[in-house]
C-alpha cells in the first residue's frame, strides 16, 4: 500500500437484539440511519443496531474501487448469511479529500425456529486503489442477538355449557373435551350447543412451557354464582411449542349449582397461565 492510503474498519454491522419470526425472515440495515426494516417475516425490534463504519485514507485525486462479500455469522441455533451490502458511498468512491468513511448495510437471512443466543461472524471488504492494480481486504465483523419471544396467549373460542335446565335440587354438570355435557349429580337437562374453551399461544420455536389451569372460578348473575372447578386440559401441562412456536389446546371444567341458583344468563372469567 503507498504511503496515506489507509482502509481500518472501525464500526460492527450490527442488527441488534430482536425477536424473530417462527418462520424466518429477513432483516435490513440502511447504512445512513442504521435503522433495520423486515424485508420479509415479521421480527420485533428491541436496541442497538447501527450501520457498519469503514475508515479510509487515500490521495486527493484518486479513487477506491471496492465491493463486499457475503459473510456469514455463527450462533447456538447455527448460521446466518448477510449479503446485499450496501453503502452510502459508490464504487469507485473519489478522493477529493484525504479522509473518508465508508457507512454500509446488508441483509440478514434467518432461518425458521433460529435457537435464542448471540450470533457473530465477519464478511470481507475486497478494495484497490487506482495507483495499485492489486485487490486487497480486511475483515468487517457482523453481529445479531436473538432473544426469547414473549409468550402471548389467545382465546380463540370460549368455554360455554350452553342452555341448561337446572334440577331444583342442585347438581354438578362436567362437559368432556370434546363438548358433551352429562349430570354428575342431578337431573338437568340441556339444549343449545356448548363449546369447550380453545387457546392458542405464541413465543419461543421448540421451547417447553408450563400450563397452569384455575382451581376454581365463578360465573355470575347479579348477586347469585355457580362454581367453575376440576379445570383440564387436553394437553400435557408441561409441553413444547412446535417449529412455529405455537401451541393450541382445549380446556373445560365442571359446573355446579344450588337450589337456590336463579334462572338467568350467568358469565365471568378465568385465568390461563403460560410461561417458559
Amino acid at each position: 500500500m503507498s504511503f496515506g492510503q489507509t482502509i481500518t474498519p472501525k464500526k460492527t454491522l450490527d442488527f441488534g437484539s430482536f425477536y424473530l419470526d417462527p418462520n424466518g425472515g429477513i432483516i435490513q440495515i440502511d447504512p445512513n440511519s442504521g435503522t433495520p426494516i423486515n424485508l420479509s417475516g415479521n421480527a420485533t425490534f428491541i436496541n442497538s443496531q447501527q450501520s457498519g463504519n469503514i475508515s479510509t485514507k487515500g490521495i486527493i485525486g484518486e479513487s477506491l474501487d471496492f465491493y463486499f462479500s457475503t459473510g456469514v455469522m455463527s450462533g447456538p441455533g447455527g448460521s446466518i448469511t448477510v449479503n446485499n451490502f450496501t453503502s452510502d458511498e459508490t464504487s469507485p468512491m473519489f478522493y477529493n479529500v484525504k479522509n473518508k468513511t465508508i457507512l454500509f448495510g446488508g441483509d440478514a437471512i434467518y432461518p425458521a425456529s433460529l435457537s435464542v443466543g448471540a450470533y457473530s461472524g465477519i464478511a470481507t471488504f475486497y478494495y484497490k486503489y487506482t495507483s495499485s492494480s492489486t485487490w486487497k481486504n480486511v475483515s468487517v465483523d457482523l453481529l445479531l442477538e436473538v432473544r426469547e419471544t414473549p409468550i402471548q396467549i389467545t382465546e380463540d373460542t370460549i368455554l360455554n355449557f350452553g342452555d341448561i335446565v337446572a334440577d331444583p335440587a342442585g347438581g354438578t354438570i362436567a362437559m368432556n373435551l370434546s363438548g358433551s355435557r352429562s349430570n354428575i349429580s342431578g337431573t338437568a337437562s340441556f339444549s343449545n350447543t356448548p363449546s369447550v374453551a380453545e387457546f392458542t399461544v405464541q413465543g419461543q420455536p421448540n421451547t417447553a412451557v408450563d400450563i397452569t389451569l384455575p382451581n376454581q372460578a365463578w360465573l355470575n348473575n347479579g348477586g347469585s354464582s355457580l362454581k367453575l372447578f376440576n379445570f383440564s386440559a387436553d394437553s400435557l401441562l408441561t409441553t413444547t411449542l412446535d417449529a412455529f412456536g405455537q401451541k393450541v389446546f382445549k380446556v373445560t371444567s365442571d359446573l355446579q349449582y344450588w337450589a337456590s341458583s336463579p334462572a338467568g344468563v350467568y358469565s365471568g372469567t378465568y385465568t390461563i397461565s403460560v410461561n417458559y
